[in-house]
């Protein structure tokens, strides 16, 4: 994938020396909750992580323009509901301390421009935890459609089972936004 380039973001491949970074907004508790995994409670559990995202073909740092520090994370993954079309989901992680400056919903725009064009996609979805409030916000933002709450959809790594909130976007109706 070449890099994506935005306004405020530029979206490309994790590096090894994306540590520090990745690090930090992977072991801050609010992170964890919101994205739907447990905060990285040391530095190993979090090399380790990385380094398969660093080799994977389907995650990528969200990277702050101005600056050149990785702020988040964003996903594109096959659609586990949608299975006999080639659809695929969303997903981001975002460092709190760029919350709510537009770097989420940017990215997001960016990726589903590029699963449209470069994937094929006919149907992109994203979904998040009911209480997710931020991410809802970013899901509406870029154009996708609310279809319904999953309930008792999610086992969450602390234990709780947790409803989730499912949107989407077709490819018709990404092609009538523009």
């Amino acid at each position: 994938m070449p890099e994506l380039i935005g306004k405020k973001v530029i979206i490309r491949y994790f590096k090894l020396d994306d540590f520090k970074d990745f690090y930090e907004f992977s072991s801050d508790p609010r992170v964890g909750y919101t994205a739907g995994w447990k905060p990285h409670t040391d530095e190993n559990t979090s090399r380790r992580i990385l380094q398969a995202k660093v080799f994977s073909a389907q995650n990528f740092a969200i990277v702050e323009k101005a600056t050149g520090k990785v702020v988040g994370s964003i996903e594109l993954n096959p659609s586990h509901i949608r299975e006999r079309i080639k659809a695929f989901e969303i997903g981001f992680a975002l460092n709190p301390d760029y919350w709510g400056l537009g770097y989420a919903s940017e990215a997001t725009r960016l990726l589903t421009a590029y699963a449209f064009k470069e994937h094929n996609a006919l149907v992109l979805e994203m979904c998040h935890i009911a209480d997710n409030i931020q991410s809802e916000h970013v899901a509406r933002a870029c154009g996708f459609i609310y279809e319904g709450t999953l309930k008792a959809y999610k086992l969450m790594y602390d234990k709780r089972i947790v409803d989730v909130k499912l949107y989407r976007l077709t490819l018709e109706e990404y092609k009538r936004m523009k």
